[in-house]
């Protein structure tokens, strides 16, 4: 404890102790302390609330790529939620002042300050195991999840190769959505048609959109024919009425169906002549509704396509197909989690070990899955902990990492952790918390 002499000219020792310079200094020891008291809790709310978003979110990144990963082994997938956060503060301080009086030293004053801040975080961690959970990983995305996030700004060719394995016969490795294959799938022809798609989408030529038709529900009727109960009794159920051309009244029922929507310059044009017969449409429409192939299908043999670019300065092809709608066959969350895992790079010597399946092509030779996903996302593998990673994991003895500067990996990683949150969210899907650490 520091020891102040005083110096004060009073004549009695008694009232040094009452010194003005020693008293401010109290006062203003006393008033910082109640100052702290009152903005610590605010700075702790600025500070606290920050980190703790920023290490869920790290983490939850990093438990994404480590299931990637997994998958890529052949390793089952494993989920574990931060449910809460429950963290408490407590702030002690004391300050003390005292005085001796001597007459050979007539004043002497001490200072006292303590101050102590703790913290107890209470965390819940769920493990996402449940049957609610499980069915939304295998459960189909949703057309309308597609066309919505299409909607807000999202490619169509990114989201279409990541999330639909089969529209009207065109196949996108369907293979691929599970363990690694021994075969090199079919995708080629795919990714030409959505890169078609691409083009109508940046020229705001094509989207994914909800139309209404009307569905009539019998034939005309006369006005003497409806009765006014009748009237409300079909206006309550959602039905509406309208006058024909001859006089007639036609009761029918508004229906809002997922459309793909050309505008007629974009069904004008080589992309859109290119669409319609890859997908075997009837031409003369701006609107093809979409349905969900969930029953699968024979796949017929397609004539092979362009693979990398969009030849423009061929002549738009002659003739089309029968079809009225698109049937899109969608993946579901864990059928994306495999078909995006094969992006994984593994060390050769976990090749040499026979840890992963090892893909042939149609020759035997070795398949090369850049070739497939090499543009749309890619896993890094090191020895040592990368220094540029916008995301890295440790798994036997390497780390995999995406790089922080790969734009194309970053921008499809997103996409997947924004339908993981979309699909398991969707009605509820959480589990009761079963493990509750307080640190």
């Amino acid at each position: 404890m520091p020891v102040y002499p005083c110096t004060s000219q009073d004549s009695d020792p008694k009232r040094a102790i009452f010194d003005r310079r020693f008293l401010a200094l109290f006062a203003v020891l006393v008033h910082s302390f109640l100052l702290a008291g009152c903005a610590l809790g605010p700075r702790q709310i600025d500070k606290g609330r920050i980190k703790y978003n920023q290490a869920i979110q790290r983490t939850h990144q990093e438990e994404m790529l480590l299931n990637l990963v997994r998958l890529k082994y052949r390793e089952f997938p494993e989920f574990v939620s931060v449910d809460s956060v429950a963290a408490q503060y407590t702030w002690d301080g004391t300050a003390s002042l005292s005085g001796e009086l001597e007459e050979a030293n007539p004043g002497l004053f001490g200072l006292g300050a303590a101050f102590r801040r703790t913290e107890s975080p209470t965390i819940s961690y769920v493990p996402r195991d449940d049957q609610e959970f499980n069915q939304a990983l295998i459960s189909p995305i949703s057309i309308e999840t597609l066309g919505l996030l299409m909607r807000t700004g999202w490619s169509a060719e990114r989201i279409l190769r990541c999330t639909v394995q089969n529209v009207n016969g065109v196949d996108n490795a369907t293979t691929a959505g599970g363990p690694t294959p021994a075969r090199k799938p079919e995708f080629e022809t795919f990714r030409y048609l959505t890169q078609l798609i691409r083009v109508l989408q940046l020229q705001r030529s094509f989207e994914l959109a909800f139309v209404e038709r009307e569905q009539l529900q019998m034939t005309p009727l006369e006005l003497a024919d409806i009765s006014e109960a009748t009237a409300l009794n079909a206006l309550d159920r959602g039905y509406r009425f309208r006058q024909d051309e001859q006089g007639s009244w036609q009761l029918y029922m508004p229906e809002e169906f997922a459309a793909a929507v050309f505008s007629p310059e974009a069904l004008a044009s080589y992309e859109g002549q290119e669409i319609l017969r890859l997908l075997q449409l009837v031409p003369g429409r701006t609107t093809y509704e979409l349905g969900s192939a969930r029953f699968g299908q024979i796949q017929p043999a397609l004539v092979g396509l362009p693979e990398f670019s969009i030849p423009r300065h061929l002549p738009c092809p002659e003739g089309h197909g029968n079809r009225e709608t698109i049937a899109f066959s969608t993946r579901s969350l864990l059928e994306m989690m495999f078909y995006l895992s094969q992006a994984v790079q593994i060390p050769e010597e976990h090749l040499q070990q026979g840890l992963v399946t090892i893909t042939v092509d149609a020759m035997g030779q070795p398949f090369d899955w850049t070739d497939m996903t090499g543009d749309l996302f890619r896993v890094f593998v090191s020895k040592k902990k990368p220094a540029s990673a916008a995301v890295a994991i440790p798994f036997r003895g390497y780390w995999y990492y995406i790089h922080e500067s790969d734009m194309e990996s970053r921008s499809t990683f997103l996409l997947l952790l924004v339908l993981f949150s979309i699909e398991t969210q969707a009605g509820g899907v959480r589990g009761m918390p079963v493990l509750t650490l307080g640190i």
